[in-house]
């Protein structure tokens, strides 16, 4: 999928112009700064036959602020009949360096962000379309949580292999995934 992200999305900047060029089903990162007006004319831009299945807004607001900015952005978006199918990508909002320099997650705010995200577009009647992981099935120690022993003092060089983001391993994903299953209506 295409997408146009945060530090990308200006109306008249060349991304936005070349996504508006093209046919395909594209995706909008929507951050905690983004204003239900800017998201309007954004998706106006990008869908402007309002054609459903063009625009998947990706939610990335972190798990202290997803309560406080999503419910208004959908509010926003179903008043003005805006066709949009909304994904939560609950990772990169809650990014963080240890103090040994280590980028890292925990798992607790990523199912927390997660959990908002679900409660408030079911709420809102809009329509649910994924979640976003990265995700590894390699062994490594690049996000932390509390249902294991995986603490921040347990990252060490030598099971933190990302490049770029922290990802979560194969016993957290699975974790993840029970525990949003466990929700009412999550089989």
């Amino acid at each position: 999928m295409l997408w146009v992200g945060e530090r990308t999305r200006q109306l008249e900047g060349a991304h936005v112009q070349f996504l508006c060029g093209i046919s395909n089903p594209i995706g909008v990162k929507v951050g905690p700064e983004m204003k239900p007006e800017e998201l309007i004319r954004l998706i106006e831009r990008l869908n402007p036959n309002n054609q459903m299945g063009r625009l998947t807004l990706i939610t990335r607001l972190g798990a202290k602020k997803c309560a406080d900015v999503l419910p208004t952005l959908v509010r926003k978006v179903r008043h003005e009949g805006k066709n949009v199918i909304w994904c939560c990508d609950p990772m990169h909002g809650n990014t963080w360096t240890t103090a040994a320099g280590f980028k890292t997650r925990t798992l607790e705010d990523i199912l927390c962000e997660a959990r908002i995200f679900r409660s408030v577009i079911l709420s809102e009647r809009a329509n649910p379309g994924g979640l976003h992981l990265e995700y590894t099935s390699k062994n490594v120690v690049e996000c932390v949580h509390n249902f294991e022993d995986v603490h921040v003092d347990n990252i060490t060089s030598c099971q933190y292999e990302t490049l770029c983001d922290p990802r979560l391993n194969t016993r957290q994903a699975l974790e993840l995934i029970t525990q949003l299953g466990r929700l009412p209506g999550g089989e």
